[in-house]
């Protein structure tokens, strides 16, 4: 259901500076969402993942994006899909996979991977052709939403219930000149699924919050309510980083979580690489 490494930090920053560097043109018409989807989905296909302790986990792609974006005022033209891996029906990894004309010519496209992984157990991670590979280090933590008291959630309640806890997150991105862009919260979960962990069980949603410069993803929140046979509800989130900008949450005016520029915490990853960017290859469009 949908609501709609010092070489590689030397070749991550040369490729940061070449995706910037370009003009900030209206990209051809012919070029278009329907037609770039068969090249990001050929690259989201040659990941495959692995649950930690879990080698016999099915995880598989979702066949249709969960989102899709353009934003014409970067890189001449970048245009997105945005794809999930799922366990069940539980996410576990998302990427945005997203292409520009390279060097100005229209006819070559560069593809980007920016990846965040989703899962509270540490995934690992393998590709089926020889591109960059991404290694997150640690999980998806859980951190606790406290003070939210509900019934017990079906799936109706749940999604009731989100409404109104959704709302009540905000947040902005700075670039490096101090400007600031607010982001704003996507009308309709990108997905809600049910959630079985042992004897836990409950719902969860995945939901998107855009920046003001186009309609691609800046941020996003796992928001999920668990229940176990001898506790009330628990409610608790897990942000979702999918900009190069220092980003900030609030949940109900208070900080709650941020992303800033460290040694460690950089333009195209974060200190765990939860959050790894780069750029993959140049794919000529037919």
């Amino acid at each position: 259901m949908r609501w709609s490494s010092v070489m590689i930090l030397l070749w991550g920053c040369l490729c940061w500076d070449a995706e910037h560097s370009q003009s900030q043109d209206t990209p051809p018409s012919s070029i278009t969402l329907e037609r770039l989807l068969p090249i990001h989905k050929e690259s989201a296909e040659a990941y495959s993942f692995v649950l930690e302790g879990q080698p016999k986990t099915t995880i598989k792609l979702q066949p249709t994006p969960v989102s899709q974006w353009t934003n014409t005022r970067r890189n001449s033209g970048q245009l997105g899909h945005v794809f999930v891996w799922n366990v069940g029906k539980e996410p576990v990894a998302i990427a945005a996979i997203y292409s520009f004309p390279w060097q100005g010519d229209a006819s070559q496209r560069r593809v980007v991977h920016e990846l965040h992984a989703l899962a509270p157990t540490l995934l690992q991670v393998s590709r089926s052709d020889s591109g960059t590979l991404w290694n997150p280090r640690s999980p998806a933590t859980r951190i606790n939403l406290s003070g939210i008291i509900t019934s017990a959630p079906t799936e109706r309640r749940f999604n009731l219930a989100l409404r109104q806890i959704a709302r009540r997150f905000e947040g902005y991105c700075l670039e490096p000149s101090g400007k600031r862009w607010e982001l704003r919260l996507l009308p309709t979960p990108l997905m809600i699924y049910p959630i079985t962990r042992g004897e836990q069980s409950g719902f969860g949603a995945l939901v998107g919050m855009m920046g003001d410069l186009g309609n691609d993803l800046e941020c996003g929140l796992i928001v999920e309510a668990l229940q176990d046979s001898s506790t009330a509800w628990q409610w608790s989130f897990s942000p979702i980083r999918m900009t190069d900008k220092e980003t900030y949450l609030q949940f109900d005016g208070s900080e709650i979580w941020k992303n800033v520029r460290s040694v460690t915490n950089t333009s195209w990853r974060d200190s765990d690489d939860l959050y790894f960017r780069f750029q993959d290859k140049t794919v000529p469009l037919n």
